[in-house]
């Protein structure tokens, strides 16, 4: 399915994404850029939400919101079983961070630019890591896409 989900975090950037979402989405709809939206309304449920959507054969995500909303976007994709090969993974930078926005240039203010950047489609292949962790007695994994920099 060549439709973007486009996963709003509501609470991101202090609550300004939704703001964020509708200058953007007016360029979306304009360059023909087809998207269904999907406001998160309850927080800790994005991940189960995207594998359904993912399920029902979405392979375009658009997480608007922040790093946060971006985290939840790639793992589930991992958790959804699919080859993370299949998916295109886009970001309308609306947090307070986004840390991955700036380090791939999507750090617009004009919302017309952040539009093209999807319609021209430039790919670039991501790398991830895994981090497993305990939490008390359970032991976890999470899959992270932030850019990792290190100074010795």
């Amino acid at each position: 399915m060549n439709i973007w989900l486009a996963i709003i975090n509501p609470a991101a950037g202090s609550y300004t994404s939704l703001r964020r979402w509708e200058k953007v989405k007016k360029f979306l709809q304009q360059l023909q850029i087809p998207f269904v939206p999907f406001v998160v309304e309850e927080e800790g449920t994005t991940i189960q939400k995207v594998k359904e959507a993912i399920q029902k054969g979405f392979r375009h995500l658009m997480a608007v919101g922040g790093d946060g909303t971006l985290h939840e976007v790639v793992n589930a994709i991992y958790e959804s079983g699919y080859s993370p090969e299949e998916f295109l993974v886009t970001m309308i930078p609306s947090g307070t961070g986004n840390d991955w926005a700036r380090n791939y240039g999507l750090l617009h203010k004009n919302p017309q630019k952040l539009a093209q950047i999807i319609k021209n489609r430039k790919t670039v292949r991501q790398d991830i890591g895994i981090a497993e962790y305990h939490e008390g007695e359970k032991k976890k994994k999470e899959i992270f896409c932030k850019p990792c920099r290190h100074r010795i």
